[in-house]
């Protein structure tokens, strides 16, 4: 028998541009699924970012970036 996998499915508003104010609502959403039982939560592509194509060039940061370490557990 496997192990259940609970993924929970995210959707937010965002702020155009503003990667911290949206990486902030990102942590208190994954932290309501968590209570809820998920173990993955999935959000929309360039939640992060508020869907500004124009500035992906600026506003990219790299993986290890610290202020990402919340996003996930291992």
């Amino acid at each position: 028998m496997s192990e259940q996998v609970v993924i929970g499915l995210a959707q937010s508003p965002v702020v155009k541009g503003d990667v911290t104010e949206n990486l902030k609502t990102h942590m208190s959403m994954i932290a309501q699924a968590s209570e809820l039982g998920c173990d993955i939560v999935a959000f929309p592509e360039l939640s992060l970012s508020g869907y500004e194509l124009e500035l992906l060039n600026t506003l990219a940061v790299e993986p290890e970036a610290e202020n990402f370490k919340g996003l996930s557990v291992k």
